[in-house]
């Protein structure tokens, strides 16, 4: 059994009717919350469009020069196209900054210290987080949906050719169905881009889309792992523990963590405390250095001298202090994506945040931007009004130096971020390999020995136990003496959302005629006898084709009608020859129903020796 065979038998079940409207419900969804994105960014544009015809016209209505100074100028933040992605990070809608002719600097909406620390407000209402949250949550129950059944395991194993072929199949085709996922992602945020008409660089969508895979990639290992846990109440445990911790608890922890530690930051009241004693130690200095100013001398060498007083010194210090609170903000900045970068979660998270040109980058760069801005405003206005006789002055803003426009970026340890994640996934790899081992070795330690010299070629050997660790033993021994065998499981070990064409597809056998009213059928939807039938089916076509030389059944039987084991008893019959047959039971009436002629009278205890 191919690899190819896994793939098309994973795609046609994740394309049934159940996976398909869970799928469409969690794509609209997430589709709706990318477009409310766009819809935001359209409105921007439309915004800046106004702010920017406002900022160019008020000149005109300057009759005189202070106003220049008095009404100052604003700068507005223009976000990239891809804040869809992300469309409530630290960078505010519509945020712009205040600069007039004094000491004030102001960015509303007020983003400067811990207040651009709040995001977790409102993390799982964007396209990203609304993806993590429940998106995680499906990628696990799809890992934990795969085959767990030990004994259905041990049945592919033979077929696929070596347990490790069938570890990797399973793992390559549920892999495969899962990037199909995030392409169609992909896609669906592209044909939102073209529909409302904004245009994006189509790399940073699949740069995007690589982080979502990687990230869902953890998770689906995480729903594998869980389910070759034994116990039913621990796998639900861990399932749960693992979603809420790693899609919720740990991002909204990191996020409080931060948030209580920028309370360190200076105030922006502290702050302005802090700007209005320097400005008035300035001109403390100043009047003890000049005078009191004259108005008539405007233009003249005491004017000038003051100016540049206050250039070189008051100034820089008050610049000092604005520089101060974003390094202060950069050191939070950089424990939160560093604290991001070792989980999957948190990490894809930071990067969305980055990458929607509304993070924590595109907030200290308009800090930044905004005082570079402040210090050539007041050096315009200085040599236009101080430094010049001049009553009209020529605009500040020649083009579109007010508006900040944001770029896409990714985290400063974005390349840390990617190692952490390729050590999870070896981790992963290594602790699923680790389990699934064990899942299919798993038996109770038992001082009884079976060997395959045991088995007689000329009858059935009915084996009546409780012990169940007689079976693994077994199949243990089978595979270390390379004897081809098949162990086939109970009914109930089939693959309940899976289509019965389907199901005799993957093994590459066409549907027998008897079972072709059921062929369309999910064997979750199937009687007991219907389940017999179907597996009775395949293991008569796969015994002869792969030339089993034991075939093992496990209490195969139990609560089928007497019909289904009659039937088995005839398929046994046209086995039989060349082969070894056993099967385990814990009902001693079924020595009596396919066992051999002669021992249908009475039981014996040389064929019951368990």
């Amino acid at each position: 059994m191919k690899l190819k065979k896994f793939i098309g038998f994973e795609f046609k079940k994740v394309t049934g009717k159940a996976y398909i409207s869970v799928f469409l419900v969690f794509l609209v969804a997430s589709g709706y919350l990318f477009y409310h994105g766009l819809s935001q960014y359209k409105h921007i544009l439309k915004e800046k469009s106004n702010f920017v015809e406002f900022e160019q016209g008020k000149y005109k209505y300057y009759i005189y020069p202070s106003k220049h100074g008095n009404y100052g100028i604003r700068v507005f933040y223009k976000p990239s196209p891809f804040m869809a992605v992300f469309d409530s990070g630290p960078v505010p809608l519509l945020m712009t900054t205040f600069i007039d002719g004094s000491e004030r600097m102001e960015i509303y909406q007020p983003l400067k210290g811990q207040s651009a620390f709040s995001i977790i407000k409102s993390m799982y209402t964007t396209f990203a987080g609304f993806i993590l949250l429940f998106g995680s949550g499906l990628i696990l129950l799809y890992g934990f949906s795969g085959p767990k059944d030990h004994a259905w395991l041990n049945f592919l194993e033979e077929l696929a050719g070596s347990r490790w072929k069938l570890f990797l199949y399973q793992l390559i085709s549920r892999t495969f169905v899962l990037l199909l996922y995030c392409l169609v992602i992909a896609l669906l945020s592209i044909f939102l881009f073209v529909i409302t008409g904004v245009s994006v660089n189509i790399g940073w969508i699949l740069i995007y889309t690589l982080g979502l895979f990687a990230m869902f990639w953890c998770f689906l290992f995480g729903g594998l792992i869980a389910g070759t846990l034994k116990s039913q109440l621990w796998r639900l445990a861990f399932m749960v523990i693992a979603w809420f911790s790693l899609a919720f608890v740990i991002p909204v922890l990191i996020c409080h963590f931060t948030y209580d530690w920028a309370t360190s930051i200076k105030s922006t009241y502290k702050m302005e405390t802090v700007k209005l004693k320097l400005f008035q130690e300035y001109e403390s200095e100043g009047l003890q250095k000049g005078g009191k100013f004259n108005q008539s001398k405007r233009g003249k060498e005491q004017e000038k001298g003051m100016f540049l007083f206050f250039w070189n010194g008051a100034f820089k210090k008050l610049m000092a202090q604005e520089k101060a609170i974003v390094d202060e903000m950069k050191d939070r900045i950089s424990f939160y994506q560093t604290a991001s970068a070792f989980f999957p979660s948190t990490f894809y998270l930071s990067s969305s945040i980055e990458m929607s040109s509304r993070g924590f980058s595109n907030l200290v760069g308009f800090n930044e931007y905004s005082q570079e801005m402040k210090a050539a405003y007041i050096w315009y206005l200085a040599q236009n009004y101080i430094f010049s006789n001049i009553m009209e002055f020529p605009p500040f803003i020649k083009k579109d130096e007010n508006v900040y426009k944001g770029k896409i970026n990714l985290p400063d340890n974005y390349g840390f971020g990617w190692a952490l994640k390729f050590t999870w996934l070896i981790l992963l790899f290594g602790l699923y390999w680790f389990m699934f081992n064990r899942m299919l070795d798993r038996a109770k330690d038992t001082p009884r020995e079976l060997s395959p010299k045991d088995l007689n070629k000329d009858k059935t050997k009915i084996i009546f136990t409780l012990d169940r660790g007689l079976l693994p033993q077994l199949i243990k021994k089978l595979r270390a003496q390379n004897t081809p065998f098949l162990a086939v499981p109970g009914p109930g070990s089939l693959q309940g959302d899976t289509k019965v064409k389907n199901l005799f597809s993957f093994f590459g056998l066409a549907v027998p005629e008897a079972l072709k009213e059921i062929a369309g059928k999910y064997v979750f939807s199937l009687e007991p006898d219907q389940k017999g039938k179907v597996l009775i089916e395949i293991t008569r076509s796969l015994a002869i084709e792969v030339n089993a030389n034991v075939i093992i059944f496990d209490n195969f039987l139990a609560g089928l009608s007497d019909k289904v084991i009659s039937h088995l008893a005839a398929v046994l019959k046209s086995l039989k020859k060349g082969r070894r047959i056993v099967y385990f039971t814990n009902s001693i009436l079924i020595n009596a129903i396919i066992g051999d002629p002669q021992f249908t009278k009475r039981y014996n205890d040389e064929d019951i020796p368990f």
